[in-house]
């Protein structure tokens, strides 16, 4: 944790005011106006006020007196009156006192008839008032404070250059400014005053190359060890309307309602959450199609009730730029870095930006997985600011270090390396204990062991299929069978329980069982607007429905594990005896039939070479009953010690709802 000193600097006191209703327990006595309206109106309060050493702060409005109080309470019931200073025309201003400390509070109007108007709440942080010296060759310099007080250790950079600040906070760079801001490796047990996460923790330069400028950040005290963090990644936004996929009402009516819904549940018990996208929050050919790009998008992101973090994907680069510098620019100058650190709790969480993108100025785009070489040199020099080499370390980026898994026949997971320096990158990691890859990408999940320090975590989707089997059949289904969601860590210190949460589904539900004698594709029932007799379209049918197009008899059991580890254990009993399972890779019949089915009854579409077609997956499960009505007891163990059961009764019907 970095060091604090108390400066004899004069503070700045910077205060956001939020309106919010107050339950029947946060009431204070009502507001009685005296006459009509007590000659009191428009009573406004800013959404951001600061107030330098003693100038004022200003609460909108007519009919203040020079009697009014305003009192600021903190969570703890202390009692600050606020100085008043002046009346005028238009509102009341006053002076914060010095012996708060930041903090949320509620403020209150006093009046000297005994009367009280509640004002809502208010997080009040300090700010460091300092002019911090040149330094011959340094273009950039600043503070970083909390409550008035100097951080020593901050690691503070522009993506090129990486300094930590000194005993008083002080910090210096001899940047060339080419991205264009400055940020900080967010201290473990501190938040960005803002609580905007990802925006309060980087400052745009403003100044030429050559001119030195000042940039100062601000934190509050936050403590986080035992957080959670929420991972989305590919939700694709492009405003396409009902006639396409409908993916905005998808969105913002089931999605956000479900990630709010998970995050108030951890708020209940007292936990901070935070977010975590892992790319391509937008579409890339939509951005000037529809008109729908990242700035669009972060307000829909600013739905999701969390402080969030954001990682770059290939779709959200600017299509008709001609570099890779330059079509990141958009990214950079809405979002933020595309690079950075920051640290929650006991974990140093690193982003990364790992794709090389380059256009002719039209669709045709290269998309290369590859981390470029000054980018590669800043993660050495942020990595080398890690001194406990036991820090778990959280590496997010878009593409996977490693594609799509199989199985060998004995079962082993079988896996290809696509970043294109990827030995480079791993090796960068040498000497941590703990190294967790946070990816995405794919639309799948899967997880591969690295080495005996690392392991990726890829996650599916939050479209799933690109929001299609949400349009089509309501079932919101990866490409793997998984459903579409997001990931979650519940942290504990150094250590984390992870789990896939569905959309619409509770956390427990990790796995479908399918009871394979029910589980036939037939052309008739799913493609029954096609020829039967057409050659090309029973070639595309056979292509997509697999095996499934036939019907068998032989009792066999089909369990699609969505996360499923190669340290888990599964486990199938029939009548007290416990049967052998076996892993496979292959293809999720939920899937073929909410998506392939429909678009080959649709068009005769045989999806070859289409990304968004079934894909085999590594973590399908089989099992032979010895009776086709026998119940099963299936139980998953996770490795974080988590246990998922079903009670499978057979025979189990086979349709688009089944659980």
């Amino acid at each position: 944790m970095p060091k604090t000193y108390n400066l004899k600097l004069t503070a700045v006191y910077a205060v956001i005011f939020m309106l919010l209703p107050l339950s029947c327990s946060d009431r204070m006595p009502e507001f009685v106006p005296a006459g009509a309206n007590g000659g009191l109106s428009d009573v406004y309060l800013d959404g951001s006020n600061a107030a330098k050493g003693r100038e004022p702060i200003l609460i909108r409005g007519r009919g203040f007196k020079d009697t009014d109080k305003v009192c600021f309470i903190s969570e703890d019931g202390n009692e600050y009156v606020a100085e008043t200073y002046e009346v005028t025309e238009s509102g009341l201003k006053v002076i914060i006192s010095p012996r708060m400390k930041g903090g949320l509070y509620k403020g209150r109007l006093d009046r000297a008839d005994g009367s009280s108007l509640m004002l809502g709440h208010t997080n009040i942080y300090w700010v460091l008032d300092a002019n911090v010296p040149d330094k011959e060759g340094m273009t950039v310099k600043g503070t970083v404070s909390c409550d008035g007080k100097g951080l020593e250790g901050v690691v503070v950079s522009d993506g090129f250059e990486v300094t930590v600040t000194d005993e008083y906070g002080f910090y210096w760079l001899p940047s060339a400014k080419k991205n264009g801001y400055v940020f900080i490796s967010l201290p473990s047990g501190y938040f960005p005053a803002s609580s905007s996460g990802m925006e309060g923790i980087f400052r745009r330069v403003t100044l030429s190359a050559n001119e030195t400028e000042q940039l100062d950040f601000t934190l509050v005290e936050e403590h986080n060890d035992d957080c959670v963090v929420i991972l989305m990644a590919d939700a694709h936004l492009a405003d396409r309307g009902s006639g396409s996929n409908n993916d905005m009402a998808q969105f913002r009516n089931k999605f956000v309602p479900d990630v709010n819904a998970t995050v108030r549940e951890y708020r209940e018990q007292g936990r901070k959450v935070y977010g975590i996208t892992l790319g391509d929050l937008t579409w890339d050919t939509f951005w000037y199609e529809t008109n729908y790009r990242l700035g669009d998008a972060m307000k829909d992101f600013a739905k999701i009730d969390i402080p969030m973090f954001h990682c770059m994907g290939n779709h959200d680069n600017d299509i008709r730029a001609l570099s890779d510098f330059d079509a990141s620019e958009p990214w950079r100058q809405t979002v933020g870095p595309n690079y950075y650190s920051f640290n929650l709790g006991k974990a140093h969480y690193i982003v990364l930006d790992d794709i090389e993108y380059t256009t002719d100025g039209s669709e045709n785009k290269t998309e290369n997985a590859n981390i470029e070489s000054g980018q590669m040199e800043w993660l050495r020099k942020d990595l080398a600011t890690v001194t406990d080499k036991n820090t778990p370390i959280m590496v997010c980026m878009h593409i996977p270090l490693h594609g799509h898994p199989g199985r060998s026949e004995t079962g082993e997971l079988i896996s290809k390396r696509q970043l294109l320096n990827a030995d480079e990158f791993i090796n960068a990691f040498s000497g941590f204990t703990k190294v967790r890859l946070l990816t995405g990408h794919t639309h799948v999940n899967y997880n591969i062991p690295v080495n005996e320090n690392m392991i990726e975590h890829n996650i599916g989707g939050v479209c799933a299929t690109w929001w299609w089997t949400g349009k089509y059949y309501d079932t919101h289904i990866c490409r793997d069978g998984s459903v579409g969601g997001f990931g979650v860590l519940e942290w504990k210190g150094t250590d984390y329980n992870r789990y896939w949460k569905s959309l619409g589904h509770d956390r427990n539900y990790q796995f479908r069982a399918y009871d394979r004698n029910n589980v036939w594709i037939t052309a008739q029932e799913y493609a029954p607007d096609q020829d039967p007799d057409n050659p090309d379209f029973l070639s595309n049918y056979a292509y997509l429905a697999q095996d499934y197009a036939w019907q068998h008899n032989d009792n066999e059991v089909i369990i699609n594990v969505f996360s499923w580890e190669d340290s888990w254990k599964i486990e199938v009993t029939e009548n007290g005896k416990q049967l052998p399972v076996r892993v496979t890779n292959w293809f999720d019949p939920l899937h073929i039939i909410s998506f392939d089915m429909f678009r080959l009854n649709k068009s005769n579409d045989g999806l070859a070479g289409s990304p968004m077609k079934t894909s085999a997956t590594s973590h399908l499960f089989r099992v032979n009953a010895s009776s086709p009505t026998s119940t099963l007891e299936i139980k998953m163990t996770d490795c974080y010690g988590n246990v998922y059961t079903e009670t499978m009764v057979r025979p189990k019907t086979f349709d688009f709802f089944i659980n």
